[in-house]
């Protein structure tokens, strides 16, 4: 038999220190960008016969910051809290003549989980991540401007009231460590956002509620 100090390298070593019980992730989803929006071709003559409108939800951009504290050797309780920025731009008109509108939703969110983990290999390790989120809006804005012949008229600025929102999610996280206490992860999950429906105000979860997200994150145990 093996003697302690000569153990087959085959065994992977540990995800984390055996002795950390806390961690921190600092968590970064999202793209800031949109798509163009086009509306039909008119000029001074055709102006009053042809008008659309369009609109682009983009992708929220999202901060997050989250504390987890182990129970046992696989699982763990997670607290957090996010910055989420949902921002969509609307267009009304034609060519010639058109309303453009900014919409910039923000909100501080709260979330609460709890996350199963397991080794893989040296170095890598899998969790599975179930969870609900509370979410208060902070200031939020439309900006509008009409558009005559490509030269703006008349901006305005207005204060946006949107609603409190609820969400669930569940998630599955792959994780390389670059030291036993400092570790880099990606983590695609679905979320469900509810509760948070408005004649007034419109955004990306209110109009894709049931959607995919994949943050990516650092994690620091201790």
């Amino acid at each position: 038999p093996q003697s302690p100090q000569h153990q087959s390298p085959l065994i992977p070593s540990p995800i984390l220190s055996t002795g950390s019980s806390w961690a921190m992730s600092i968590t970064y989803s999202g793209i800031a960008n949109g798509e163009n929006l086009h509306l039909p071709y008119a000029d001074n003559e055709t102006n009053p016969l042809i008008s659309d409108s369009v609109r682009d939800d983009h992708i929220p951009l999202t901060l997050g910051i989250t504390f987890s504290r182990s129970i046992d050797k696989h699982w763990r309780v997670d607290v957090g809290i996010r910055y989420e920025r949902m921002t969509s731009d609307i267009l009304t008109g034609n060519t010639y003549v058109a309303r453009s509108r900014h919409q910039l939703v923000q909100y501080v969110t709260f979330p609460v989980g709890l996350s199963w983990h397991q080794p893989l290999a040296r170095r890598f390790s899998t969790y599975l991540s179930a969870s609900v989120s509370f979410s208060l809006p902070l200031h939020s804005t439309l900006e509008s401007v009409w558009l005559m012949d490509g030269k703006p008229y008349q901006p305005t600025s207005s204060r946006l009231h949107p609603p409190v929102q609820w969400a669930a999610g569940i998630s599955g996280g792959l994780q390389y460590d670059l030291t036993p206490h400092l570790g880099l992860f990606a983590e695609p999950g679905l979320n469900y956002h509810f509760g948070g429906s408005s004649d007034n105000v419109r955004t990306w979860n209110t109009e894709h509620p049931f959607n995919l997200s994949i943050p990516l994150g650092l994690r620091i145990s201790f």
